[in-house]
């Protein structure tokens, strides 16, 4: 018996979580940044990139995100 494929919400869910996770990576190695103003930059480009891709799939999976 196969699987129905996933619907494009659950697909696009997915690449989100996936690029959230790139970013949560990416947020870690820039933490190991000695100097204080790029890792302050940096955290806040972040924060800002991960807040506009939890609205947007909450958005398409019509749930709020969590934490």
């Amino acid at each position: 018996m196969t699987r129905p494929a996933p619907t494009a919400s659950a697909r696009f869910a997915a690449i989100i979580d996936h690029e959230i996770d790139r970013i949560m990576d990416q947020a870690l190695a820039d933490r190991r940044d000695q100097r204080t103003a790029t890792r302050h930059t940096m955290a806040a480009y972040h924060t800002g990139q991960l807040v506009a891709l939890a609205a947007l799939r909450a958005k398409i999976t019509g749930k709020e995100p969590t934490t």
